[in-house]
Formats: structure tokens, sequence, C-alpha cells
């Protein structure tokens, strides 16, 4: 085998090899709601998402994670938040990631 063929064969598993995926965190508050439950309310399940995309460590984007907050909150604009699962994950690729966050609860309202 020729060394330019052994340094493309390296290349070729390091960028085939390269992509993983991982959680970081997982993190639930709010279970309780301040306020006792009346009749008449509604729990409904909410949830928004937000990605932040990095190449070689370089992003223009760093409000990825308020976007999904804002997105959350559009989704529940009279009512109150409980139950929030917050959910951060990577995806990595060859010489970039993409960061993931998923945000979920519960949106009471009268």
């Amino acid at each position: 085998m020729t060394p330019r063929s052994r340094w493309t064969l390296a290349l070729l598993a390091l960028v085939a090899s390269g992509c993983t995926h991982s959680l970081h965190q997982a993190s639930v508050s709010g279970f309780e709601p301040p306020e006792p439950l009346v009749p008449g309310v509604q729990a409904t399940r909410v949830s928004a998402e937000a990605e932040q995309f990095v190449f070689l460590s370089i992003t223009p984007d760093t409000g990825f994670v308020e976007e999904a907050y804002d997105r959350l909150l559009e989704k529940c604009p009279s009512g109150q938040l409980v139950g929030v699962l917050a959910r951060h994950t990577t995806d990595h690729g060859a010489l970039s990631y993409t960061k993931r966050l998923r945000l979920e609860g519960t949106c009471l309202q009268p």
C-alpha cells in the first residue's frame, strides 16, 4: 500500500466514523403548581426546540437557549408553565456539531 493510499484511507476512516450523538443534560422542575388546581383549568403539554450549528468551534448564533424558552412561552401565553423538562443534546459530525435544546412542559390555562 502506498503512503498516499494510506493517508486517503485514514482520512476516510476519520470522516466516516466521526458522527456521534450525546445527551448532556436532562433536568425537570416545577411539578407542583404554586396555586391549587381548580375546576375548569386545562392542562396541555407544550414543547419547543432550538438548535445551534457549530463549525470548527465557530458560530454566529449564541442565543438558541433563549430562542427555545421564548418559543415555549409563546405556546402558553395566558397560562402558567409547570413540570418543565429541559433536554440538551449534541450531534457530532466531522469538523462540526449541532447543539439542540428541547423544552417540554405543562401549560395550565383557565
